[in-house]
């Protein structure tokens, strides 16, 4: 039983790693942008002039949105093929038992037939 709850906790933690990283270059992406914008901007004198090119604040509102569903959406199916993963592995692991409970009751049964014909002689 601690097997499994060590392998569903690194599993977690793998996880919440990746999660992390992701969120890490998100705010790094986000960073470059600003970075981008505020070089794209220039100047207070060039800035005035520019501020009609920006975006509307809705627009950009809608853009991070929409960037958030995708990020979730890709979480969401991520998730989706660990539990696919995990679960094609339990599969393997309870044919595995089954196979090894089987070829146990066999040799248990050739072992009693054995023992059978011996004390009968």
């Amino acid at each position: 039983m601690t097997d499994t709850r060590e392998m569903t906790q690194s599993a977690q933690n793998q996880t919440l790693d990746f999660v992390r990283q992701s969120q890490d270059a998100f705010v790094e992406a986000m960073q470059v942008w600003s970075d981008s914008l505020n070089r794209l901007v220039g100047t207070t004198q060039e800035r005035t002039a520019s501020v009609n090119e920006l975006p509307k604040p809705d627009e950009v509102l809608d853009q991070v949105f929409d960037f958030a569903e995708s990020l979730l959406a890709a979480q969401r199916e991520f998730a989706h093929n660990v539990v696919r993963t995990a679960s094609t592995v339990w599969a393997q692991s309870e044919q595995v038992t089954a196979q090894e409970s089987q070829k146990a009751a066999s040799a248990a049964t050739k072992t009693s037939a054995a023992a059978t014909k011996t004390s009968a002689k």
